[in-house]
């Protein structure tokens, strides 16, 4: 695995001109707007360091990906970005329309199974989240967000923005609606809910002692995941 950068390094990066970007665009308020580039921060460097084949956007932090977008499409600064902290380009991979398209069949033809490997991926990803970033990054993403920045919002939000953006520059323009679809599946926020309290409660990271000498309170057996102390 790639060393990158610790945690602390990666939130203490900004940027002012992809914040207000995003202000402009979605209309929450400039200490929502940074509260959110942090959480992109920490999502893209939980990116770089979980041992997983690859990390989901689910639709709780619908949020989170937005941010993302924003951010990528300054293009430069963005690479600059993920070179000195991950050394490394993040690449943003949506699921395409046929990978949608393949999911739906399959959840018709085999319900079942498929409820059961996204349950089973999502618990994976809940305890590695857990191991790197601790539980309060896990409610804050999984509850928190999903209770404050749910895609009705979301998509309210920018349809009022753009609309007045498309009233100041053309009276003609038509608003854009956007529909936010979260990579690898769309679990309902109850049940992303659910997942967390059950992975919590049986996690072997929930009460771990600091080990890394932090007193950060998420290191796991292999050390701390928020100061990289072994």
């Amino acid at each position: 695995m790639t060393v990158t950068a610790n945690l602390e390094e990666v939130l203490a990066y900004r940027n002012d001109e992809v914040i207000l970007k995003f202000q402009q665009r979605h209309g929450f308020t400039q200490a929502e707007c940074e509260e959110i580039f942090n959480e992109m921060k920490r999502w893209l460097w939980f990116a770089a360091n979980a041992d997983l084949p690859s990390v989901s956007m689910y639709r709780a932090i619908a949020i989170v990906d937005e941010m993302w977008h924003t951010f990528i499409t300054f293009t430069q600064d963005y690479g600059e970005f993920c070179e000195q902290y991950f050394h490394e380009f993040i690449h943003h991979v949506p699921t395409t329309e046929k990978e949608k398209a393949e999911f739906r069949r399959e959840a018709e033809v085999r319900p079942g199974a498929v409820t059961e490997h996204r349950t089973s991926v999502f618990r994976t990803e809940v305890d590695e989240i857990l191991r790197l970033l601790g539980e309060e990054t896990l409610r804050t993403w999984f509850v928190d967000f999903d209770r404050r920045y749910p895609p009705s919002v979301c998509n309210e939000n920018m349809v009022q923005a753009l609309t007045r953006e498309a009233a100041h520059l053309d009276a003609s323009n038509e608003t854009r609606a956007y529909t936010l679809v979260a990579n690898l599946g769309e679990l309902s926020g109850t049940r992303l809910v659910e997942g967390l309290i059950e992975a919590t409660e049986r996690s072997p990271y929930k009460l771990e002692p600091c080990i890394g000498g932090c007193g950060c309170r998420r290191c796991g057996p292999g050390g701390c995941g928020a100061c990289n102390k072994p």
